[in-house]
């Protein structure tokens, strides 16, 4: 066998590294064959079991020794692009404009404007004549969905819909109208059952409001030079006075740049729907009620269907034979309530809570912040079963955040200074991606086993109780 690293220890013992990666240490032989004459030497060399993959050894003289492995390195999970954004706008009518809007950025620039001299956030253009007016974009909506609570009404009598609970956590000004109803801040009323809110603006200013709150962005609205010239720096000043009115200092403070050049406001979104579950009821309204195995969780519908495929499904009144929870609604609206419950009782707040904080901010890998385990298997344990609840829900990029947390072969959980899955339970974790279909983190578990297939064997760790893992 070829020698990669030697190393002599106490009493003159020996350990060495071979460049198979095994390793083995030199050991006396029983006193019994040396003293029959047979030439037999003094020592010889066992190998150490369970160790593989081995580059270096180490010992000292007070006896230890140390060996240092090569772990594999596992591919990189590719997790979904964040949708957060689009899902939200297109959960009220103004969505429809935002999907009318193709194209890149630089399709949008006219007459005497460079690309360098107009800088958008977003990259939609209208597909639509460049000199129509941008009024008609908003002129024939389509209705309110079921989950639109409040309405917003511009000079020109269009009323763009939305949700209170959106506006009341990205704005402190209208939260605390809401709070104290005597202000004169907003005019406001009520049609149809609906809240109104009144503006002496353009419908143009509302919408690119409205967009902001949803998206964090500004629509690139169509241009054709001089002809939309006045518009816009209407708009731009009708929209700096309407983020004045909501408090949204963010928006205000990159609309007095020039009619021309707007830079891209700092983003606030994940961070006032982090805060949109703490709200006060009385202003936020919560309107679902999921009943877990240990609490019950109150939660907005409009955001669980527009982010969540399977409540999307329960709660879609169009669709599904007029809705899984249109019974529920009715019973619920007949008692002089507007809150309905889901039962979800074999799910615990703890993991449901994670996935609620994905599905509110659409958290990464610092959903599991909060986590606080004794060791990296207790760890391990709570992320899998996030998985599992992911994949019911069909939360697919909350799968993935999950898979790239689990791959992570040889890189330390900085919490227990451990690797996540080593030799002694990537078996437990690829039963696990079979289970809940992960299909990243089963491949790069089956790659793991491949490449570590002696240590595997040799240790008897390969033990499967499903025959589809196996045959796969």
């Amino acid at each position: 066998m070829a020698v990669r690293d030697v190393a002599v220890g106490q009493d003159g013992a020996i350990i060495i590294s071979t460049e198979s990666g095994s390793v083995w240490n030199r050991i006396r032989r029983p006193m019994s064959k040396v003293s029959r004459g047979r030439g037999e030497k003094e020592f010889k060399f066992a190998r150490v079991g369970t160790l593989t993959r081995v580059v270096a050894v180490r010992a000292n003289s007070a006896g230890a020794y140390a060996a240092i492995r090569n772990d594999v390195e596992s591919k990189a999970i590719e997790v979904e692009k964040s949708t957060l954004e689009d899902d939200l706008i297109h959960s009220i009518p103004l969505g429809e404009v935002a999907d009318s809007l193709v194209g890149q950025r630089g399709n949008m620039v006219h007459s005497s404007h460079t690309e360098d001299d107009f800088e958008v956030p977003n990259e939609y253009c209208v597909r639509r004549p460049s000199d129509a007016s941008w009024k008609a974009l908003f002129e024939d909506l389509p209705p309110a969905s079921d989950s639109c609570d409040i309405a917003l009404v511009g000079r020109e009598g269009i009323r763009l819909y939305a949700h209170r609970a959106i506006l009341v956590c990205r704005s402190t000004s209208f939260r605390d109208f809401l709070e104290t109803p005597s202000s004169t801040k907003f005019k406001i009323s009520t049609a149809d059952d609906m809240l109104e809110v009144s503006f002496e603006y353009g419908v143009v200013a509302i919408a690119q409001l409205l967009h902001y709150l949803y998206t964090d962005r500004i629509m690139a609205l169509p241009e054709d030079g001089e002809n939309h010239k006045s518009e816009r720096l209407e708009m731009i000043v009708q929209l700096q006075s309407l983020a004045t009115i909501f408090g949204l200092n963010q928006l205000a403070d990159v609309l007095g740049s020039s009619s021309y050049i707007m830079l891209t406001p700092q983003p606030t979104l994940r961070k006032n729907l982090k805060a949109l579950q703490g709200l006060s009821t009385s202003v936020a309204e919560p309107d679902a009620i999921l009943c877990l195995a240990d609490r019950e969780v109150r939660c907005h519908s409009f955001i669980l269907a527009a982010r969540c495929p399977f409540f999307k499904a329960m709660l879609d009144s169009a669709g599904m034979g007029g809705g899984w929870l249109a019974s529920r609604r009715r019973v619920a609206l007949e008692e002089g309530t507007n809150e309905f419950r889901v039962q979800l009782k074999h799910l615990s707040y703890h993991t449901m809570s994670l996935a609620l904080e994905h599905i509110y901010c659409d958290a990464e890998a610092e959903v599991f912040d909060s986590v606080q385990k004794c060791d990296v298997d207790e760890f391990l344990e709570s992320v899998i079963e996030v998985l599992a609840v992911a994949n019911e829900l069909l939360l697919d990029r909350l799968k993935d955040v999950c898979q790239s947390i689990l791959t992570g072969f040889g890189r330390v959980i900085v919490v227990f200074w451990l690797t996540a899955v080593t030799l002694r339970n990537v078996a437990t974790v690829l039963e696990e991606a079979d289970t809940y279909a992960a299909e990243q983190l089963k491949n790069a578990c089956l790659d793991y086993c491949a490449l570590n297939a002696e240590a595997l064997l040799e240790n008897r760790q390969v033990v499967f109780s499903s025959t589809l893992t196996v045959g796969s």
